[in-house]
């Protein structure tokens, strides 16, 4: 199996991660960097999707093999005090902590990834940082953040 194209690993996590249960499900995913977000019905949180930096090669061994890592950025971003969590702060920290527990579980269970005849394998968590404040330059808006890095490697050969 070859290593998919970035845009590709990208694309096909949005799509997996859509069809996922609630909360996560219930979220807006988004492909790139945003600058603004407005709610559709039903949507409690924002999921922004983009290219990390790259962690490099290493050789895998002997031969022409190389085991390129692909990080994943995602940044959760759950409104604070927004009325799908009944306007309760406490209720939005919930709920940035049970899509944190989601995603790490999901993660763990999907260590290998296949895209089509594309592969990545030993999926990981390489960061998680929670956040709080406005998500984007203009908006007064203050958001329940989570940034995390998914760490994917694969196996080049040539």
């Amino acid at each position: 199996m070859a290593i998919p194209a970035r845009k590709t690993l990208l694309k096909g996590l949005i799509d997996i991660w859509e069809a996922e249960a609630a909360p996560w499900g219930d979220c807006a995913f988004r492909y790139g960097p945003q600058h603004s977000w407005s709610p559709e019905a039903g949507e409690i949180g924002l999921c922004i999707v983009s290219h990390g930096p790259s962690g490099g090669e290493r050789s895998a061994g002997s031969g022409n093999h190389w085991w390129q890592d692909f990080n994943v950025n995602l940044v959760v971003a759950v409104p604070d005090g927004n009325p799908a969590t009944a306007g309760s702060y406490t209720t939005a920290e919930d709920l940035r902590a049970d899509l944190w527990d989601q995603i790490e579980v999901w993660v763990h269970a999907n260590r290998t990834l296949a895209l089509g005849a594309d592969s990545v394998k030993v999926a990981h968590v390489s960061d998680a940082t929670p956040d709080f404040g406005p998500l984007f330059a203009d908006d007064a808006q203050v958001f329940r953040m989570l940034l995390l890095t998914i760490t994917y490697r694969g196996l080049r050969g040539g």
